[in-house]
């Protein structure tokens, strides 16, 4: 089984998380997937394993949406406050399904 490692050839912290509640090493097609894009949130219900393939898709399909909101931020002039404060309230987990 062939261990994955970070671009500074360190296994994240959260990556270990998941290994030891799986009771097993990642296999090497998959990765450890921040539910809500929060990077610093890793707390077990935030945290998901799914495939390369998946996870690509998963943030490809957000970068599309982030895409049109900010077309809508241009279209009606939104100041940054009113955007960010639109994109917070955001169910991501609405968009990935």
């Amino acid at each position: 089984m062939k261990l994955r490692f970070g671009r500074q050839g360190r296994r994240a912290g959260y990556t270990r998380l998941v290994e030891e509640r799986l009771g097993r090493q990642l296999l090497s097609d998959e990765v450890v997937h921040h539910i809500n894009l929060d990077p610093n949130d890793n707390r077990a219900e935030n945290l998901r394993v799914i495939t390369n393939t998946e996870h690509s898709a998963l943030h490809n399909k957000y970068a599309r949406y982030l895409r049109v909101l900010e077309e809508e931020r241009r279209m009606y002039v939104w100041e940054d406050d009113i955007f960010w404060s639109r994109l917070s309230s955001i169910d991501l987990s609405e968009i990935a399904a």
